[in-house]
């Protein structure tokens, strides 16, 4: 249900994790983001050898479809999901990325 209703750009179907996710995923979808984050957050932290606190910058939880969704949320079916980009071009407290 969480990812149901989403804009599709090409392959992607992207979910911003917030609060407002408890309205659409319930509480037990909830709480199955928030165990996903801390575990890709702690990931990070275990296989970098992080010492420091690491500060919670926001983050964006993909799904990929291949061959690309179609239908009136698909917004960009030529999006390439695969382009290299840097995400700290666009949030500057970005510095680790995580792929589970």
């Amino acid at each position: 249900a969480g990812m149901a209703n989403l804009f599709h750009q090409g392959s992607e179907t992207l979910l911003v994790p917030s609060m407002d996710l408890r309205r659409s995923l319930g509480e037990a979808g909830h709480r199955f983001v928030a165990t996903l984050l801390a575990r890709m957050r702690d990931a990070v932290v275990r296989h970098l050898n992080i010492t420091s606190e690491v500060f919670y910058s926001g983050s964006l939880m993909k799904r990929l479809d291949y061959p690309p969704l179609e239908g009136e949320m698909q917004i960009d079916p030529t999006h390439d999901s695969t382009n290299p980009h840097i995400d700290k071009a666009n949030i500057a407290s970005y510095d680790w990325s995580a792929l589970l």
